[in-house]
């Protein structure tokens, strides 16, 4: 039952009436074309020219049903008058029309009566269903949209976490570097302490420069603040 469900609420279920509806449309204005040509041309040609008169109306209103969103239509006290309005409006005259109602030749009331009610009922039905189809067309348009937005941004953040992992792989790497150089800048700068230990004055606390022989030797004993010379 879902499977039937969902195959009635799918735009090709609600396709194949429409179809049908435009074949009714293209046979009630074949008659109307071939009464109309009645005095212009004979049979074949006539019957050829009704049928092609037909087609060329049948066939823009399906593409203007398929395409109706990009049309911009009559607003009339703020409501836009589109396909399915002008749809059901003109398959109700079409229908008076086919059945001659605008004839001289007098009927009976009840024949009026049940022409109207056709009419009426037919022109009801074509608005009504013109409308779903549009609507549901949109919707399914929309869903589509959607749908494609949504595998747009999904393949958006696949690629922002790709390139997340590439960024926190190089960091990972950057930081081992630092530490590596660290490690080697606090090793350093213990020998260069050890350095300036062996190269300092331990009374004036000056550096002495680098230089081969017994020179801090010598400073010591020469030096200020050497207890040893401020006693002398």
């Amino acid at each position: 039952m879902k499977k039937l469900a969902n195959k009635l609420n799918s735009l090709s279920a609600i396709m194949t009436p429409m179809l049908m509806l435009i074949m009714a449309v293209w046979i009630e204005s074949g008659i109307l074309f071939y009464r109309a040509l009645k005095d212009s041309m004979e049979d074949p040609f006539r019957w050829a020219a009704s049928i092609l008169f037909g087609f060329s109306v049948a066939m823009p209103i399906l593409l203007t049903s398929i395409h109706t969103e990009i049309l911009p239509g009559v607003k009339i006290a703020g409501k836009k008058i589109g396909f399915p309005e002008l749809f059901g409006l003109f398959s109700t005259i079409l229908v008076l029309m086919l059945f001659d109602v605008f004839a001289t030749r007098e009927r009976h009331v009840s024949w009026y009566v049940l022409v109207g009610f056709l009419s009426v009922f037919i022109g009801l039905i074509d608005y009504l269903y013109a409308h779903l189809y549009v609507g549901k067309q949109k919707a399914d348009s929309d869903e589509i949209n959607t749908q494609r937005e949504l595998e747009h941004k999904t393949t958006m953040l696949e690629d922002a976490q790709l390139q997340l992992e590439e960024y926190h792989e190089k960091l990972l790497e950057a930081t081992k570097r630092h530490k590596a150089s660290q490690l080697r800048l606090n090793e350093a700068h213990e020998k260069l302490n050890e350095i300036e230990e062996k190269f300092t004055c331990p009374y004036c606390k000056e550096v002495l420069e680098i230089k081969p022989g017994n020179a801090l030797k010598n400073h010591k004993h020469r030096c200020d603040k050497n207890p040893s010379n401020q006693q002398l």
